[in-house]
């Protein structure tokens, strides 16, 4: 009997000291940490590596854009990193939640069409544990890179380049600035396209045009908006230039990425409607560069799978442009404001269900005025933000006399806003108001 006992406590020992950490392993499905290169070239064949958490025996690799293919070409473990995590009082976390899985590399051989289109594209990987979250990289033209090679914080020191082409690089500490050296002439105008804001980069980019005597030209970002994404400038003599990259915030870290195109190619800024009826054909006024019309077709097919939208691609004569927009696609007759509806004395009359599609100037309110009967429920729901539109909506329910109904007041801060009001009253007209919420 003590034979057995004592046979018994030495397993327990041995299997203990095989799962040292009391609350057993993490439970971690795979998970896709890095992806290099970020950019690959329309027409190219190029080794892309994936590292991540559980992705041993990564067996399969699916995207989301026709014109992309991949095959896994090895899979090896890397070494572990410290496992370091802090607590909400910014001390070392003392919570125990089991030894790190396994870090893996997965090199995959992606072929990119040359008739792939240009812009993001998300993949998945897949194991006998399952699926990974989306991973993301770049379809770019075939322009070339330009290195953010240290030093280049001054004039004397940047990087020469040839355009067209891609600047790369890292805001790594603060302070941090990237000069790149260009040459321009007179009446040129160069397009850029910040690829780093759509791979998920932490930097608000400030890119200053500077002369030689480094003094600026135009600076797009200084406000710590969303105006570098997409911007242009025109050149008003040849000459050598300067493209200077900095940090809004003046900070600097790995993360403060960017990856910016710059050269003649055509991108969409904005469109106006932001939604067609579908089934129905519309007119789209355009607004961005190198884009020769103005306007475009679009017909309300809802397009990858989805039900309420499509992404479009407006065609010029380069092809069709680099970027997409998304629109709305809904089942209500499409209505444009008259602009002339900046006051509840000339409201602009419509018949609900309706999708009202405006611009809002400036210190101005588009008012709309429509019946209801008591008990009768309404829905209301603005659409901005989510089509890439600025606005910081303000919608308000008033009554025939022009009072607010307060329940039905909202003022969403950067995401689209829906809600219910119902009428308690009968009234001969309901009005509407859609604004600008103060900042």
């Amino acid at each position: 009997m003590n034979r057995i006992l004592l046979f018994a406590a030495v397993s327990a020992v041995a299997l203990a000291d095989t799962n040292p950490s009391p609350s057993g392993n993490r439970t971690t499905p795979p998970t896709i940490n890095a992806v290099s290169p970020r950019g690959v070239a329309r027409g190219t064949t190029v080794e892309m590596t994936i590292e991540g958490l559980n992705l041993a025996k990564a067996r399969n690799i699916f995207f989301d854009a026709p014109g992309v293919k991949g095959k896994i070409v090895r899979v090896k473990e890397l070494p572990d990193l410290p496992d370091i995590r802090f607590g909400a009082n910014g001390g070392i976390s003392t919570i125990d939640l089991g030894p790190l899985p396994p870090r893996n590399q997965v090199t995959v051989e992606v072929e990119v069409s040359p008739e792939a289109v240009i812009g993001p594209v998300n993949f998945r990987l897949q194991n006998d544990l399952g699926t990974s979250p989306e991973g993301r990289f770049l379809i770019e033209p075939y322009y070339g890179e330009s290195p953010d090679k240290e030093p280049n914080n001054t004039p004397e020191q940047a990087f020469e380049t040839y355009l067209p082409t891609i600047l790369v690089g890292e805001i790594s500490k603060p302070g941090d600035t990237d000069y790149f050296k260009i040459k321009a002439k007179a009446g040129e105008q160069l397009v850029f396209e910040n690829g780093g804001m759509m791979l998920g980069s932490s930097l608000q980019p400030v890119v200053s045009i500077v002369r030689e005597d480094d003094s600026v030209i135009a600076e797009f970002g200084k406000d710590g908006g969303t105006d570098t994404t997409w911007f242009a400038h025109k050149f008003d003599k040849d000459g050598t230039y300067y493209i200077r990259v900095s940090d809004y915030q003046e900070s600097g870290k790995t993360g403060h990425t960017y990856r910016i195109k710059v050269g003649n190619f055509p991108v969409v800024s904005s469109v106006f409607p932001l939604g067609v009826q579908k089934g129905k054909t519309a007119q789209l006024k355009l607004a961005g560069y190198e884009l020769g019309a103005a306007s475009a077709q679009v017909k309300g097919d809802p397009t990858d799978g989805m039900e309420d939208a499509i992404r479009f691609r407006a065609p010029t004569d380069d092809g069709p442009t680099f970027n997409q927009v998304k629109l709305a696609v809904g089942t209500d007759p499409e209505l444009l404001s008259t602009g002339n509806n900046t006051a509840v004395a000339t409201a602009q009359s419509i018949s609900v269900p309706a999708t009202i599609n405006g611009i809002v100037q400036k210190h101005a309110e588009n008012y709309f005025r429509f019946h209801g009967a008591k008990g009768q429920k309404f829905v209301f729901e603005v659409n901005a933000r989510r089509l890439g539109s600025e606005l910081d909506s303000l919608i308000e329910v008033l009554d025939a006399k022009g009072s607010p109904i307060e329940v039905a007041t909202v003022r969403p801060v950067g995401k689209q806003t829906r809600f219910f009001a119902t009428t308690t009253r009968p009234a001969a007209g309901f009005a509407s108001r859609v604004g600008q919420a103060s900042k």
